[in-house]
């Protein structure tokens, strides 16, 4: 089998024209020449189907080639090599690239085709492919090993930003952004640099900007190049003219510039440190007086960007949410809605978080014995900086709810009273409320859960579904299970004394019912408005009954 994979690699090599200079290393990998560039071909494991191709080039012939690792081995790790130093290329992309479909040989034929087409692009693909990874090598030849957070509203518009120290940690924030670990107890933990300057400068044009790379590090020209190229206007006029606008006093100057790419907005930040002699604006500034440049990784953190990134619905973006119940499901709901654009978030519940509530609670038990709502205001803000939750330890009464409705884009009620949700739904309907309102809610056996969505502007409330044909109140009709209390159900009840009961159930719940609400809130914030007011979510199904809301006979909404 040896002889056999010997001779399929050899053959296959010499099939290519472009290919020169074969020689077999030890029966392991196979050194050959392209363009006057050496590589390095290991063959994939025929043991391993999943396995591939490795291919390395000699890191004397590194030249204007995108993809290449920015690693080495060399005979130090590997005895076999020859004298020399070979870096790694990147030829696949795990999403495109299923390497168990392919036969031994279709995989060395694969990667040669993949080498041939790299080695041969034209200069304007070549500029793309390293456009594609411009972050990954921006972070791998950075001069400096301090990576800089960078904070935005955008990335389209010329800015000036601020910039706050924490020890060895940076952050560069734009103007209007809160954060909330600025401050602990009053303490000052990030301190504002007012020494340095720095700025956003969105670039519009991206021809001819090329990471660094291997043997092409970057130096001021580069920046002088971005800036003031003669050849291609990389800024806008309006951005060119307010740098000649601007005139700094300051030695040190930040740039966070941003290139737009594959529909992403990558970043990277460079420090100019400048002359003693001042000139007339900042433009001439970096042209004139530049001495030193410094690169630094760069790592966009703004909230709105990383919900983006990984695709999570932005809908809730801006909304300030009123959540009333932090119990088990109000934990699960809380966390999910910080992932889905909220970052404004006040909580109500008077109740204090006890050892047994963490087994099917979202987060740690870090905090046992304090009030639930304390709790997730920890738990939510160390989420991220950018969220804000305003933490209530008590229970709201319709008073106050109905004071501070024009404070809020939507009210979410997780609390397990029926008694207590018809209260606040009548205090909500004589007060005509404007806004969203989603009550939520789990069955007493742990099985079913509902949510109804509310819009006060029209028939139908939270009371329709304890109100009969002839307009008596009975227990809520959108209960699964059996009126009667069978033995399994008693059983499972545990008793925390005077009255106080804890239904057994486990997480799957919280979990169904977590998921189909954030599908509720897509649907009211959607151009198609609320499509099921009345949600029943069972252990196989998701239903939507449209036969118990709106009642006739309400004595609360009054149809």
């Amino acid at each position: 089998m040896a002889l056999d994979k010997q001779n399929i690699v050899k053959k296959i090599l010499e099939q290519f024209e472009q290919i020169s200079d074969t020689k077999n290393i030890k029966d392991i990998a196979y050194s050959f020449y392209v363009d006057k560039k050496e590589f390095l071909l290991f063959p994939p494991r025929l043991d391993f189907p999943e396995s591939k191709v490795s291919l390395f080039i000699n890191v004397k012939h590194v030249g204007f080639i995108p993809h290449i690792f920015f690693y080495d081995y060399t005979k130090k790790e590997f005895d076999f090599l020859p004298d020399e130093a070979y870096a790694p290329l990147c030829l696949y992309e795990a999403y495109d690239y299923i390497s168990s479909l392919f036969s031994y040989e279709d995989k060395i034929y694969d990667a040669i085709r993949r080498l041939l087409k790299l080695l041969f692009m034209s200069p304007v693909d070549k500029e793309r492919e390293f456009q594609k990874e411009f972050s990954v090598y921006w972070h791998n030849m950075a001069t400096e090993k301090m990576t800089v957070d960078v904070f935005l509203h955008q990335a389209k518009s010329f800015s000036k930003l601020k910039i706050y120290r924490h020890g060895k940690n940076m952050r560069l924030v734009e103007d209007g952004i809160t954060l909330n670990d600025l401050l602990s107890q009053d303490v000052r933990i990030w301190e504002e640099d007012v020494g340095d300057d720095a700025y956003l400068i969105p670039i519009s044009d991206k021809r001819n900007i090329i990471p660094p790379y291997r043997k092409n590090p970057w130096s001021i020209k580069n920046i002088q190049h971005i800036l003031a190229d003669v050849a291609i206007d990389h800024i806008s006029p309006d951005i060119y003219k307010k740098l000649k606008r601007i005139t700094s006093s300051k030695r040190n100057i930040w740039f966070v510039f941003s290139m737009h790419v594959q529909e992403i907005d990558i970043l990277f930040t460079v420090k100019i440190r400048c002359g003693n002699q001042k000139h007339e604006n900042l433009l001439n500034e970096i042209m004139h007086a530049a001495e030193q440049i410094k690169t630094f990784r760069t790592r966009r953190m703004d909230y709105l960007f990383l919900n983006r990134i990984v695709g999570n619905e932005q809908k809730l973006y801006g909304k300030k949410i009123l959540l009333v119940g932090c119990g088990s499901l109000g934990s699960y709901v809380a966390s999910e809605l910080v992932k889905n654009g909220c970052i404004s978030l006040t909580v109500y519940d008077s109740d204090y978080l006890s050892i047994e509530n963490t087994m099917r609670w979202a987060g740690n038990p870090a905090l046992v014995g304090g009030y639930k709502v304390d709790y997730i205001k920890k738990l939510l803000e160390n989420f991220h900086p950018e969220i804000n939750v305003t933490a209530f330890h008590k229970k709201l009464d319709k008073k106050i709810l109905c004071d501070m409705i024009k404070e809020f884009s939507l009210i979410i009620f997780t609390i397990g009273s029926s008694d207590s949700q018809l209260a606040f739904n009548r205090a909500l309907k004589m007060n005509h409320c404007n806004i969203p309102v989603i009550y939520t809610w789990l069955e007493a056996g742990g099985r079913y859960s509902h949510i109804l969505a509310v819009d006060y502007q029209s028939k139908g409330c939270y009371q329709c579904l304890f109100t009969d044909e002839n307009g008596k109140m009975i227990n809520n009709r959108a209960i699964h299970m059996s009126e009667t209390l069978n033995d399994s159900y008693v059983d499972s009840i545990i008793r925390n004394g005077c009255g106080g009961t804890r239904a057994a159930y486990g997480t799957t719940i919280l979990l169904r019912t977590t998921a189909v609400l954030l599908d509720t809130l897509q649907q009211i914030y959607s151009n198609y408005g609320i499509q099921h007011k009345l949600t029943t979510i069972t252990p196989l199904a998701v239903e939507y009954p449209d036969n118990l809301i709106p009642m006739k006979g309400c004595q609360c909404c009054g149809l």
